[in-house]
């Protein structure tokens, strides 16, 4: 008990010197010049705050990995629901065909290629690199997409890699059909007044019925796009009407946004 007594004191002593020295080392830090500063932290970085930044990195770089594995997973189990659903409709498509005496039609076909978001310093991303399977003798402008949507458009292409836009892009355009109406536009990028950004589709005719929750998919129109892909669904509509009052303008909700996928399909054109 005694001993433990007179240890008290000494651990006192410590935790006190200790306090001193921090608040010490802390009054001259801020004292210093900001190059200074920087040489202390660069140092410290280096020496003893080095295995905790180690470790650090090395348990962002496993949940990084760990998101990006059950994102896989998700597009995994969505894309496998989608096949079946395509190939039921495909079966019934040939069926009609036959029926009908009508030849089969010669289906899209797509190359797999890695995309790469740009990262600008201010602002944001409207632009990307793709890079692998690209030697397939495709031609650019060339539409890129998902399963889930349309993703933007190769600008230019080398022999290894290739520059596109993100349909963010100010100076996107492409052409649109409303599904289950004849309704047409164009659509394009749309900052909102929150900042977020979304699509607009305009230039559908007055006349024609647009109702909320609808598809918008590419009508295939000028040979860069392939016709029926998925551009997005009608959020509601916009307060861009022209004002000669002869057509109408929506807000589409996207159906893939920039940054949601690493993975792409580029349209192979059929020119047979």
């Amino acid at each position: 008990m005694r001993d433990i007594e007179k240890g008290r004191p000494r651990q006192q002593r410590r935790d006190i010197l200790f306090a001193v020295a921090v608040v010490s080392i802390s009054v001259v830090l801020s004292s210093l010049s900001i190059p200074s500063k920087m040489v202390v932290t660069r140092a410290l970085r280096n020496s003893v705050l080095a295995p905790f930044l180690s470790v650090h990195q090395t348990w962002q770089e496993r949940a990084g990995l760990r998101d990006r594995v059950a994102r896989l997973q998700t597009e995994r189990n969505e894309l496998s629901l989608s096949v079946i659903t395509q190939a039921a409709l495909a079966a019934e498509n040939a069926r009609l065909r036959s029926t009908l005496g009508v030849p089969l039609a010669v289906p899209d076909t797509f190359v797999v290629v890695e995309l790469v978001p740009g990262r600008p310093i201010i602002g944001d991303s409207h632009s990307f690199l793709v890079r692998s399977g690209l030697d397939s003798g495709l031609d650019a402008p060339v539409g890129v997409g998902t399963w889930q949507g349309l993703v933007g458009v190769i600008r230019s292409l080398g022999a290894t890699s290739g520059y596109g836009d993100f349909w963010t892009h100010p100076d996107f355009r492409v052409g649109a059909v409303v599904e289950g109406s004849d309704a047409t536009g164009i659509v394009r990028a749309q900052r909102m007044e929150t900042g977020e950004i979304m699509m607009l589709l305009e230039g559908v005719p007055f006349q024609s019925t647009v109702a909320d929750g609808s598809t918008v998919v590419t009508s295939g129109e000028g040979g860069i796009y392939p016709a029926g892909l998925r551009i997005g669904t009608i959020a509601g509509s916009a307060d861009t009407a022209t004002k000669s009052g002869w057509s109408r303008s929506y807000i589409v909700e996207p159906g893939v946004r920039p940054g949601q996928t690493t993975v792409v399909l580029v349209w192979v054109r059929n020119d047979g």
